[in-house]
């Protein structure tokens, strides 16, 4: 007990605070609201999607992408969902994914994106439509 308490009031007198496992405080998520179109073969295309996020510990993000025909400039629909590990420092960062879809791929429109991050501060998920463009 005598270590334990040494080592809270070192912990204090250095002013580091400490972060509670599981807090939400510390968790945060937001697809943001343009994704980049982009070409992987003809006809076939994926979108860059970026999520802020702020986590500590270990961490990962998930996010799926839904373009449905009614949504896409060609009329067709098509899905994708790609993941990240993520650098969670307790900083507010950005990270990138691209995902490829189901042919013929995603293209000019709107689409449905979640997305779901799952750290050692607490989990947490978005959910948004989002504009496709290149």
């Amino acid at each position: 007990m005598r270590k334990l308490l040494a080592f809270v009031t070192v912990t204090v007198a250095l002013g580091i605070a400490p972060v509670a496992v599981g807090s939400t405080s510390a968790t945060g998520l937001n697809i943001q609201p343009q994704a980049t179109l982009w070409a992987f073969f003809p006809n076939y295309n994926g979108v860059f999607v970026t999520v802020g996020y702020q986590c500590v510990g270990t961490g990962t993000v998930t996010v799926k992408v839904a373009q449905t025909a009614a949504q896409s400039g060609n009329g067709t629909g098509t899905t994708a969902t790609g993941s990240s590990s993520l650098n969670c420092d307790g900083t507010p960062r950005t990270v990138t994914l691209s995902l490829l879809g189901t042919a013929p791929g995603f293209n000019d429109g709107k689409a449905a994106a979640t997305a779901s991050l799952v750290a050692t501060s607490g989990s947490v998920t978005d959910a948004r439509t989002i504009t496709i463009s290149g």
